[in-house]
């Protein structure tokens, strides 16, 4: 019986002590509800809130710009309700300034505005001002010049800058801040190649850097250059002594020809190397050429002065514009020459458009060059040579002159020439 009391009060004690224990944590709960998030007073701090321009293309539109880097930073205090201070951080929080305000260039103090989440109020914070250096954007005229980085066995060209579509680039238009551009002396393409290069190259996109004088590469986000790249051709050359040759392009004359020497003898050529072809194989080069129309006559020799004149891939690095080439005809040659002597009868000057002008030359002699078979059918025909015509055209007359050619009759076939250059002269009037 009486362990059977005792339970029972044990009992009871347990029942009550229950909703006892309920009560307290309900307390415990609700004064923690009261402190976080109804006391109004709660404070937080933060530093270095970076301060965001605002409108800043606005600007843009009145040619100025903000100089100068804009590193301002905010230290803030704000205070709320313990449950909502405790959940913001840095990145709730917003510091700006707005340029819409700003209309000419100077110094212009800027009120620095705080956006905070819902729940925060501000209660200081500094500083309140940023100060913003503004100025006039300005543009100028540079040069562009080519600095591509490589090495070679070979001999360096003379880099260029061109366009997409392969026109020479030699000047960009630099903008920005007038304090910065009076430091901008040219701008450069820098391509870099890591390897040894071997053949000429193209560098496309090549994006171009402001530099002063000096080449000391000048860093700002507030320079504009236009274009702002280009494309750089970097040549890459070879260099040889060759022999010269002079040959002649009348295959007529070829036969007659014993030999041809010419002074200088030598050049230095230079070559541009393309897809990795050198001088390599080139021991020779032909210079210049001739025709019956640049000899006199066809004596024992004849010296000739001739332009140079080569192929666009070579260049004549000693520089000389002639040569002299001394040709030796051959004692026993296969061709005669004779005198023709042509007067009006037989000079035939065309004049389609009907200029007016008068004949002149009343005759011209001409050394003309006949192979020997041909010649033994002229001499045992009656007025053989009264069939050949000296032709010439009205429309190329130059300082009262006309140049003027021989005219073959068909049935002597080819190797009939005439030796030198002949005119007539004419008088031309209204």
């Amino acid at each position: 019986m009486a362990e059977t009391k005792k339970q029972a009060i044990e009992k009871g004690l347990i029942v009550d002590l229950l909703p006892r224990i309920i009560c307290v944590l309900l307390a415990i709960v609700i004064w923690m509800y009261v402190v976080f998030n109804s006391t109004p007073d709660y404070e937080k701090s933060f530093e270095g809130i970076s301060v965001t321009p605002i409108n800043a293309m606005v600007l843009d539109d009145r040619s100025l710009t903000v100089y100068g880097d804009l590193k301002a930073t905010v230290e803030l205090v704000i205070y709320g309700a313990r449950g909502d201070i405790t959940t913001f951080s840095s990145d709730d929080i917003k510091a700006t300034v707005d340029f819409i305000g700003i209309t000419d260039a100077g110094e212009h103090s800027l009120p620095i505005t705080i956006e905070l989440p819902d729940g925060a109020t501000i209660k200081s914070y500094s500083p309140k001002t940023v100060t913003v250096n503004v100025q006039e954007v300005t543009e100028k005229p540079v040069s562009v010049v080519a600095k591509p980085q490589y090495s070679t066995s070979y001999i360096k060209g003379d880099a260029i800058c061109t366009n997409s579509i392969g026109q020479l680039v030699e000047s960009a238009t630099v903008s920005g801040p007038a304090s910065e551009l009076k430091l901008i002396d040219h701008v450069e393409a820098r391509p870099a190649y890591d390897g040894m290069l071997t053949t000429s190259t193209t560098a496309v996109g090549v994006k171009l850097v402001a530099c002063t004088k000096d080449g000391t590469e000048i860093t700002s986000p507030y320079i504009g250059i236009v274009p702002r790249s280009v494309t750089v051709e970097i040549p890459i050359y070879d260099e040889k002594e060759v022999d010269i040759k002079v040959d002649t392009d009348s295959a007529a004359l070829k036969g007659d020809i014993k030999s041809i020497t010419v002074s200088p003898a030598k050049m230095t050529l230079r070559k541009k190397i393309v897809r990795d072809v050198t001088l390599e194989g080139v021991t020779s080069i032909v210079v210049a050429t001739f025709n019956e129309q640049d000899i006199t006559g066809m004596d024992k020799s004849e010296e000739l002065v001739l332009p140079v004149a080569m192929g666009p891939e070579y260049e004549n690095m000693d520089g000389f514009e002639t040569v002299t080439a001394t040709v030796t005809f051959r004692e026993n040659s296969d061709t005669v020459s004779t005198l023709m002597t042509f007067n009006c009868s037989n000079i035939k000057i065309d004049n389609p458009h009907g200029k007016h002008y008068r004949l002149l030359t009343k005759s011209l002699e001409v050394n003309v060059r006949v192979p020997k078979p041909i010649a033994i059918v002229l001499s045992d025909t009656y007025n053989a040579f009264g069939n050949f015509r000296l032709v010439g055209s009205a429309e190329d007359i130059i300082d009262g002159k006309i140049k003027v050619t021989l005219e073959i009759p068909e049935k002597y076939g080819d190797g009939i020439v005439a030796v030198g250059e002949y005119f007539v002269e004419v008088e031309t009037g209204k």
